[in-house]
């Protein structure tokens, strides 16, 4: 991105990646990867805002991991938004031996407090979409692509308001972090039943899958 200032106002222009007709972006978020018969754009980590600051953005970034810098002013600015890294926030009961998520891409460690990692993802079909409450692309449907499929994830209820985000059923995390540091956190989300289609009451408070599809 590069800015110029008129006045007071800032001009700015987007770089952004040219794809070809018919091609598609994705994020797969929780994995450094993307699935066969896609180009990873790039990989980082997954980004956002202080989970408790009612500013700056709502929406999650994949923030590249070799990143560059250009005009800057020395020093935090109380006045200006902020973008930290975010970690998985499972808290108790999310164990090995009770859990929605696999383990297995960080060595059937505890992703609690691990920071998130994600992969932009190119594909050669022209459309892809988050289905929120499956595993699949839906009934019947034959032309669709499952990318990946995952559990809903965003803040936890008591924090404030983010998107909600399909994170792989086996993230991955950066290694050799556990620490709790200030910064966003994801949570599962879970189901309340009532006007939402449950088929029993027992399903309340189950953790939402999803599917990143594309066509």
């Amino acid at each position: 991105m590069t800015s110029k200032t008129i006045g007071n106002f800032i001009l700015c222009s987007l770089l952004y990646f040219k794809v070809a007709d018919g091609d598609s972006t994705y994020v797969r978020w929780g994995r450094t990867t993307c699935n066969s018969g896609s180009t990873v754009l790039y990989k980082g980590f997954m980004a956002g805002s202080v989970w408790n600051d009612a500013g700056s953005g709502a929406n999650y970034l994949c923030l590249p991991m070799d990143l560059q810098f250009s005009n800057y002013i020395v020093g935090r600015q109380n006045f200006s938004g902020s973008l930290y890294g975010v970690q998985y926030n499972l808290m108790e009961g999310y164990n090995i031996n009770n859990k929605p998520f696999s383990f297995e891409n960080v060595g059937g460690q505890d992703l609690n407090f691990q920071d998130a990692l994600c992969a932009v993802c190119h594909i050669n079909r022209s459309t892809t979409v988050m289905i929120p409450g499956r595993q699949d692309c839906g009934k019947n449907i034959t032309h669709w692509k499952v990318e990946y499929k995952g559990y809903l994830m965003s803040t936890r209820f008591n924090q404030q308001r983010s998107e909600y985000i399909c994170v792989d059923e086996a993230p991955e995390a950066q290694p050799a972090s556990s620490e709790n540091k200030l910064g966003g956190a994801i949570a599962p989300v879970q189901i309340g039943c009532g006007i939402l289609p449950c088929s029993s009451s027992d399903i309340d408070g189950y953790e939402i899958t999803c599917a990143v599809c594309s066509v």
